[in-house]
């Protein structure tokens, strides 16, 4: 019977010192909430060229989109001097059997590739106009 009874004692002890960690608690986000950079834009314009854009108008600072778990997500931009401004709800996310629409604006974007590091967004903006000139569409690829 003593047996028995210090079996059942070092059982109950044992599971007093054994817990789930707190990470087991937290529930994992989406892959694409945080902070995205802009790697670079590429705009491919009506005449046939490509107009290539490594960096916002600040040469040394990234311009940034934050994905939020609400399904928005804000802006970073930054000026000449390099200072930023941001922007809140800039935009809309939603995700369906692991296919991300993204609308900026308004306007929709096709999401070209995606994984935990690179995000490649498409817009199809035929008849809109940059540097005085008719783009078709422009790609914008962003790292994590």
């Amino acid at each position: 019977m003593k047996k028995i009874i210090a079996c059942i004692i070092l059982s109950l002890v044992s599971l007093t010192f054994t817990s789930c960690s707190k990470d087991d608690d937290k529930k994992s986000g989406d892959a694409i909430e945080g902070t995205w950079k802009i790697h670079q834009t590429v705009y491919y314009f009506e005449n046939g060229t490509e107009v290539t854009r490594n960096s916002g108008i600040c040469s040394t600072k990234k311009d940034e989109w934050i994905f939020n778990s609400n399904n928005t997500f804000d802006g970073v931009y930054h000026e000449a001097d390099c200072a930023p401004e941001r922007y809140d709800t800039i935009g809309e996310w939603t995700k369906n059997n692991n296919t991300y629409t993204i609308t900026f604006d308004g306007l929709l974007y096709k999401v070209l590739e995606f994984s935990s590091t690179k995000m490649v967004l498409e817009y199809n903006g035929s008849g809109t106009t940059y540097d005085n000139y008719d783009f078709d569409y422009f790609i914008i690829e962003f790292r994590k």
